[in-house]
């Protein structure tokens, strides 16, 4: 059954709690309750985002968050397993974009060209 937007469930991969925190005072803003997950980009992440491994059986997340501002090594391997491909969750995935970040999505070691399947949304902070 699919959340409300009472309920929703968000899974935010980021190296910074102040990003959460920022989500947080904008959920209760707007009146939203719901689960903000905060992870750090690497395996744990993606297999909470997958529902696998010690994440399986659990409820997926209504949509993936993806700090994607300061491009590196973790975050870009990241939106390969979770955004990129036939390899790419279900789940929607946004990411937030800066610049920087804007360049390296359309990079060789990305190869992001298809529009049609996600749009990069930049934001600053």
């Amino acid at each position: 059954m699919p959340a409300t937007a009472e309920q929703i469930k968000l899974l935010l991969i980021s190296d910074g709690s102040e990003q959460a925190a920022m989500l947080r005072q904008l959920m209760e803003r707007e009146g939203l309750r719901g689960e903000i997950r905060r992870m750090d980009p690497g395996r744990s992440a993606v297999a909470c985002a997958r529902r696998s491994g010690p994440y399986r059986g659990e409820p997926p997340p209504d949509v993936v968050l993806l700090d994607f501002s300061h491009p590196d090594r973790r975050s870009t391997s990241v939106v390969k397993q979770l955004a990129l491909g036939d390899s790419r969750v279900a789940t929607p995935v946004v990411l937030l974009t800066s610049e920087e970040s804007d360049v390296a999505l359309h990079s060789r070691e990305l190869h992001f060209d298809d529009s049609s399947v996600f749009a990069p949304v930049s934001y600053t902070h």
